[in-house]
Formats: C-alpha cells, structure tokens, sequence
C-alpha cells in the first residue's frame, strides 16, 4: 500500500483506478484479504462501468432524438461523428489540463524536483483513458488522486461510448455498409 497522503482520497482513488482497469501500479493490496476484495472489486467495477456507458448511451440517443430528428441522415452522420471526436478530444486534453494543473500546483515530488511536463501529462491522460497503465507514471498528489477520481469518473464511459461509434463508424466504411 501507499505510505502517506490522505487516507480517504487514496481509498476512492484506489477503488476508481481498479474499478476502471487502469492499475497504475502505484496502489496495490498487500494482504490476503485485501487481494481477495481487490478481485471482488475488479469484477464489480466492470459492471458499474458498464452501466455507467448504458447509462450514458441512453441520454445521448434520447438527445440525439430529440434535436436531430429533422436532420437528414448523411448530415446527422457527420454531426454525430464530429461530436464524438470532440468527445474524444475533449477527453485527452480536458485530462491533460487538470494533470498539468493538479500534479505540479501541488509539487509532492520533491525528492524527485520533477514537474510533470505537456510530453508526460499527455501520455497519463491518454493511458489513463485507454485503460493501459503501465506503472510509470501515476497521479501522485493528493490534487492529482481528487482530479482522477472525478475526472475519470466523467470521462471515461464518454470517451469509450465515442471511440466505440467511430470504431463502428470506420468498419461500415471500410466494409461498405450504408451509414
């Protein structure tokens, strides 16, 4: 486990990070019993991701309904694809911004004397979303950890309902399905 910072922000960031698939590495169980919870967690957290996506699913087709109804279909198409872009880059930089703004406001590293460069808060904004997190980098303040609970919370089900449409989006493409 983590020695120091704030007992219950590294609790919430803990559960948001494995509940996300993410491990950063930063924060891992040390007994049996935690590892055992950590698992239970593991395959609960995918649920409550999941719902989290239905959820957002469901408003944005209720929406999508609601305001582009009277757009014809090719042009819908294209509006829908630039919003999810959007999504998409709202996501990345949205992320990149907070960790430039929450990890070096509130320097802890200061064994290290390091600030988290654009190069560095690009690369954590963009593992974090794709749920890769390799363990070199990690959200470290206590700023940081508040910014990726809520951040990741927000962004995360956008970002994979967006790239799940323009996945779908280039295979019709590609195979000649009509949009």
């Amino acid at each position: 486990m983590i020695k120091g910072g704030n007992l219950y922000v590294n609790a919430i960031y803990y559960m948001v990070i494995t509940a996300f698939t993410i491990g950063f590495g930063d924060i891992h169980p040390d007994d049996m019993v935690s590892k055992l919870l950590t698992c239970f967690f593991v395959v609960l957290g995918v649920h409550v991701v999941n719902i989290l996506i239905i959820l957002q699913t469901y408003v944005w087709t209720k929406l999508k309904n609601k305001y582009l109804s009277t757009v014809s279909e090719p042009k819908r198409t294209r509006v829908i694809t630039g919003l999810a872009v959007v999504a998409v880059f709202c996501s990345i930089f949205g992320g990149m911004m907070g960790i430039c703004a929450f990890e070096n406001g509130e320097n802890v590293n200061r064994i290290e004397d390091y600030t988290m460069n654009s190069t560095d808060s690009f690369y954590l904004s963009v593992m974090s979303l794709s749920t890769e997190g390799f363990g070199d980098i990690s959200f470290k303040t206590i700023a940081g950890r508040v910014f990726a609970v809520i951040w990741l919370v927000m962004f995360h089900p956008m970002y994979f309902s967006a790239m799940a449409y323009l996945m779908n989006l280039a295979v019709k493409t590609i195979i000649g399905i009509p949009n």
